[in-house]
């Protein structure tokens, strides 16, 4: 048997294009077999990108899990529906919002493998509030909604599909919109940690 390395990082650049299915390389392949390569060639290689962001990766890599309160409107009201999955993990200077859709359909294990379909079908959704408080040693003070920024491409931009209302001590996101072909948003905010 022969194994293969592959360098996964070039220069400031990811190349992801080792991980691409074998039958990408099929030109002629049916309808739903051409949706999962745009799945990877779109949504899953956002997801992947969004969390190679610089900043994004030193949160991830220093910051602490369900560091403050959060409160969502996705209660799982029926029971057992949860849309959504969130989160702050923050470092000494940053607050990262990971919110996650789970509005997905359309499981179906083996058509999954035959390659017939996809394996989750994910739906829209928009989480109408997420209430984040802040702890003694957390201080929201002089942020302002315009420094909320979005993990996308690789990078960071201003945050869209979103609003933010800041006081001292919470801070509220609503109308957080998710799209059908992107399940997970991360979201950056600068802060001051007190001593």
């Amino acid at each position: 048997s022969t194994t293969t390395t592959t360098t996964c990082r070039t220069g400031t650049e990811w190349n992801t294009s080792h991980l691409k299915p074998s039958w990408n390389k099929d030109k002629t392949t049916s309808h739903s077999v051409k949706n999962s390569v745009k799945d990877w060639d779109g949504s899953i290689k956002d997801v992947f990108l969004s969390m190679v962001n610089p900043t994004v990766r030193q949160v991830l890599r220093t910051g602490d899990t369900d560091a403050l309160p959060l409160i969502s409107s996705d209660t799982g009201d029926p029971i057992g529906k949860i849309d959504s999955l969130s989160t702050v993990i923050r470092n000494h200077e940053y607050i990262l919002l990971v919110a996650v859709n789970t509005d997905a359909s359309g499981y179906n294990n083996l058509l999954c493998h035959i390659d017939l379909t996809r394996h989750w079908k994910f739906s829209d959704h928009t989480i109408k509030s997420l209430r984040v408080s802040a702890t003694a040693d957390a201080s929201f003070v002089g942020i302002l909604p315009s420094h909320l920024l979005e993990a996308k491409h690789g990078g960071l931009e201003p945050a869209t599909n979103v609003n933010l209302a800041v006081t001292n001590d919470t801070l509220e996101f609503s109308d957080l919109k998710f799209d059908a072909d992107l399940p997970l948003r991360l979201f950056v905010l600068p802060y001051k940690q007190l001593p």
